[in-house]
């Protein structure tokens, strides 16, 4: 299993070194925020899509605060202020994709809008599903299709997008089955691990990551991990970024497990696939709208909270992990009733941690994870 994950790493290291020789060659590199942008019509275009997701790092959130206010949330503004660092899946963008889902998303468009050369393209996201949310949806997706066109010189024609549709879908199959691998009592990969390879799969060169993820499934198979003993956790969030992974390393240390999380940023819609039958783009706009887990800042709750529970019994959890960016007011407001109702629920504690990628943040937050995991371990 490790030789899966470390040449996945390697891949990841060198992706900057293939993106400068493809740039060389005539490719537009496009960036994304991943979550809400189709990677099925990125690849369609012919372009090379990069997922924006670095985080964990002071420095570019610090940076940051030379173009917008500190109340942005972090994870955002760590994209921003990755603006003025030298790394290079930020600055051989081309074209910046932002799916604009708040005023903090919004706000990553703005100033590289302002303040650099480089092309940016807002999509809309709408807050409800079916109705006229759909047939919005679809024509900012329609927009999207045109901008790429425009932008690349190439026609999606619908077998190219066909094409990128399936492989996507055997892409997300395998991520899923990885992740149901979860459910065991041995848990056969890490928390930590299994959010690395959700954000190598933003990076990493398509044909090598489904490759990787096959061999990995079978390595994994019959494996067994973790002690019994390990307390099993739900994390939930807004955003998990490459490189923040404090909040996993701190929890095993403290002898729990993350083995499940939901996140709509930083980790893969992985649960669902796009039929391929009848208008592509609609079955595109379906599986990003209408059959994921609802985020906080969207209107439907009651869907949100039942797909949670669903998973939380699913993954036979101990405790639930509320992990969030400074500033992330949507999560912020939802947790307080939130909290409520999966307390009544699931009748088990919950954790509430804030990160704003601050190194001094780390000894107060693990004080908080050995408190809350001994309470597990005291029933």
């Amino acid at each position: 299993m490790y030789g899966e994950i470390e040449k996945l790493r390697i891949f990841v290291k060198r992706r900057p070194a293939e993106l400068r020789k493809l740039k060389e060659e005539g490719k537009k590199i496009v960036g994304y925020l991943p979550g809400f942008v189709p990677e099925e019509i990125l690849n369609s275009s012919g372009a090379v899509p990069i997922g924006w997701i670095r985080g964990g790092d002071p420095e570019p959130v610090s940076f940051s605060l030379r173009y917008v206010p500190r109340w942005i949330d972090t994870y955002c503004k760590a994209q921003i202020g990755y603006k003025d660092t030298e790394e290079e899946i930020y600055t051989l963008t081309d074209l910046l994709i932002v799916p604009v889902v708040d005023a903090n998303m919004r706000g990553i468009g703005d100033v590289y809008d302002l303040y650099t050369d480089m092309d940016v393209f807002r999509t809309g996201y709408p807050h409800i599903d079916g109705g006229p949310a759909e047939k919005y949806y679809l024509t900012e997706l329609r927009a999207l299709v045109k901008k790429l066109e425009d932008f690349t010189g190439n026609t999606i024609h619908e077998e190219k997008l066909r094409e990128e549709v399936n492989h996507h879908n055997e892409i997300n199959k395998l991520m899923r089955e990885i992740s149901l691998m979860r459910r065991s009592d041995r848990v056969p990969i890490t928390g930590r691990e299994f959010a690395f390879l959700n954000h190598s799969s933003f990076i990493v060169e398509k044909n090598t990551l489904r490759e990787n993820l096959e061999s990995l499934v079978e390595s994994l198979k019959g494996g067994e991990g973790a002690k019994k003993t390990e307390k099993r956790i739900f994390l939930i969030g807004s955003s998990i970024a490459m490189g923040d992974y404090k909040v996993y390393d701190l929890l095993k240390r403290s002898g729990a497990e993350v083995v499940i999380e939901d996140f709509p940023f930083g980790i893969r819609p992985y649960w669902e696939e796009v039929k391929i039958n009848g208008d592509l783009i609609k079955a595109i706009a379906q599986k990003y709208l209408e059959k994921r887990i609802p985020s906080a800042f969207q209107r439907r709750s009651e869907k949100r909270i039942e797909s949670l529970i669903s998973l939380a019994k699913e993954f036979n959890v101990d405790g639930i992990v509320y992990y969030i960016p400074m500033y992330q007011d949507a999560y912020q407001t939802q947790f307080y009733y939130f909290e409520k109702i999966l307390r009544e629920e699931l009748g088990m504690p919950i954790l509430k941690l804030e990160t704003d990628y601050d190194v001094m943040e780390i000894g107060p937050m693990e004080t908080r994870i050995e408190t809350f995991v001994e309470t597990l371990e005291g029933g």
